[in-house]
């Protein structure tokens, strides 16, 4: 009965802590959210999705540095997935709404519309599947068209990194997508 009561004396002190932890912190992580997305509309969104994820991890933050470290990780996390999200949600509307746009008699052929978002994914997978230093930065700056003053903003590393990381990284797509083209014109000509 003791050890039933010092749990739950227990859980209410990790209650009381986290509540101190988010008055505390929920400016600063209303402040990562908008260094990260530059936007106002948002931020409190951002920055309240962030506290529902470190309540599932309340009880690593035992110390004031840890607390403010998980805010920090987490709310960041948060505000990229939310862009990737929103852009995301923005590129995949686009085609409809140009389709819709240019009436019937400007669209082109249908076959070439589904084998141009073929390429486009099959593009995207091969990229995914690089390794996750060049797949993140040539994701953010092709498939969400980020500039890369706001990749390196955004995985906080330099500048001359995210160049450095796309040219490698292109290198290393180029390479797979001519082994993949090759792959496909030997099987073209075993079919023939």
């Amino acid at each position: 009965m003791i050890l039933f009561i010092m749990q739950i004396e227990s859980k209410d002190d990790e209650n009381k802590r986290f509540h101190l932890y988010f008055n505390k912190y929920y400016k600063y992580a209303k402040a990562i959210a908008y260094n990260i997305t530059g936007s106002m509309q948002n931020v409190e969104d951002i920055a309240q999705e962030a506290f529902i994820s470190l309540w599932n991890v309340r009880e690593k933050m035992v110390d004031d540095t840890s607390a403010k470290a998980l805010v920090s990780v987490i709310t960041r996390n948060t505000a990229i997935n939310w862009l990737k999200k929103s852009i995301y949600a923005v590129k995949r509307t686009a085609p409809l709404e140009e389709c819709t746009a240019a009436g019937p008699s400007e669209v082109s052929d249908p076959l070439e519309i589904v084998v141009d978002r073929e390429n486009v994914n099959f593009i995207r997978s091969e990229m995914k599947s690089l390794n996750r230093i060049y797949s993140d930065v040539l994701l953010l700056k092709y498939g969400f068209g980020l500039e890369p003053d706001k990749i390196a903003e955004l995985l906080g590393v330099g500048v001359k990194t995210v160049y450095t990381r796309i040219a490698r990284g292109r290198e290393l797509l180029k390479k797979r997508l001519l082994i993949k083209e090759s792959e496909v014109r030997r099987h073209e000509q075993r079919i023939k």
